[in-house]
């Protein structure tokens, strides 16, 4: 029985982050949420920080589990790629509170110790172990290179502002077609310099 309540008040404050924006998230919401007395927030989590700390790990290991990418093995490596950073932007896309929960410290405080910042180098860098085998020929910093370049062009924007230049390209710069589209070219553009 613990376990359940336990992992309905994580759900809960997962839940209440992406609905509510991390800076908003209160005892009373989350005990809300998961239909508990709010002193359960306190009593199995030691406080609230707490909880929103490991409510986060839950989110980041749902969210950068290889296995969730396993699917694009078969591809080429350059759709390989796209296919992997077209499903993380789509993540950050669908669940934008929650994706800029993980890297706030980083955004708001210039703290890049933080475990998003963390399991997203970790996941970059598995990201290259798979894709690497694929290019004998491509050396693993050019190869490096172009994640980083289509991490920071293509998915990073989604993750900070993604309505920053909706002006400029004459549109909703967050449409999923749109995004895709653009990590696409950019990954086939930079794949010519390799």
């Amino acid at each position: 029985m613990t376990a359940n309540i336990e992992q309905k008040i994580i759900e809960a404050t997962i839940n209440c982050i992406e609905k509510y924006g991390l800076e908003n998230v209160t005892n009373s919401l989350i005990s809300e949420e998961a239909e508990v007395n709010s002193a359960a927030v306190s009593y199995y989590f030691r406080g609230k920080d707490n909880l929103i700390r490991i409510a986060q790990e839950t989110a980041l290991r749902n969210g950068f589990e290889w296995a969730d990418y396993a699917q694009t093995e078969g591809l080429h490596p350059r759709e390989q790629l796209k296919a992997i950073l077209i499903q993380l932007a789509e993540g950050a896309q669908r669940y934008p509170n929650l994706t800029k929960s993980f890297f706030a410290d980083a955004f708001l405080r210039g703290d890049y110790s933080g475990l998003g910042v963390q399991k997203l180098n970790e996941f970059l860098r598995v990201v290259l172990e798979h894709i690497q085998p694929k290019c004998p020929s491509v050396g693993p910093e050019t190869l490096k290179s172009v994640i980083y370049r289509t991490f920071c062009g293509g998915v990073l924007p989604v993750i900070t502002f993604p309505r920053l230049l909706d002006n400029f390209l004459g549109g909703a710069a967050d449409n999923k077609d749109a995004v895709s589209a653009h990590i696409e070219a950019l990954i086939d553009r930079l794949w010519e310099e390799v």
